[in-house]
């Protein structure tokens, strides 16, 4: 005894339906593969981009680096004013502290904060340049030296895209937590820049 296939019969228009919805759903799939594939022209500029923002980051961890040591070296002070400048190195801080300026100033050269165009303002990018021929100049007074260190810190502290490579510099070597502020009198004493504490959320002192 022979079946009739018809062609017609629910159980075949049923199964027609299936393939042609799976059809669909791998065209879709297809389409979005397509979609998410990355030509090897937009893969170089999405490495280039990845490599300009680490050598950015890094730039901006060697300066706040050296920025910091230079500001926790007591001998920094002694490198910097009309006889300081000129009075020869013979104190192994005063050395130290010369290596960490020397290198700080060659961060802060036109050419490496060029890559910090976009990312920096321009008035930002300015301000490293100025920081960076001052600090060449040991016959500034230590007072105006240790504002452009200070300038420096705090235009990368600004930057969202190595805030936290700064917050992580600058907060290395603590041994103290993060203080939690119960009260406006704690607040009040915490210096500018701190970091703290306040209902379970980090905040920075302006």
């Amino acid at each position: 005894m022979w079946v009739s296939h018809c062609t017609h019969c629910p159980s075949f228009g049923r199964e027609d339906q299936e393939i042609r919805r799976q059809e669909r759903e791998q065209e879709r799939q297809d389409r979005i593969e397509r979609e998410q594939r990355v030509s090897p022209t937009d893969q170089i500029r999405i490495d280039e981009a990845e490599r300009e923002a680490r050598g950015r980051q890094e730039s901006a961890r060697s300066a706040v680096t050296l920025a910091k040591r230079l500001q926790d070296n007591e001998a920094t002070k002694r490198l910097f004013g009309r006889i300081e400048g000129r009075t020869p190195d013979i104190d192994q801080d005063v050395i130290d502290a010369d290596a960490d300026r020397l290198q700080l100033v060659e961060i802060l050269t036109l050419a490496n904060t060029d890559r910090m165009t976009g990312v920096l303002s321009e008035s930002d990018i300015q301000i490293l340049r100025a920081a960076g021929t001052l600090l060449e100049n040991r016959l500034i007074s230590d007072e105006r030296a240790e504002q452009e260190i200070q300038n420096v810190i705090e235009v990368f502290q600004r930057n969202p895209e190595v805030q936290g490579i700064v917050d992580e510099v600058l907060n290395e070597g603590d041994s103290q937590e993060i203080p939690e502020i119960t009260s406006q009198e704690e607040f009040d004493a915490l210096p500018s820049g701190a970091i703290f504490m306040e209902d379970g959320q980090q905040y920075r002192k302006p």
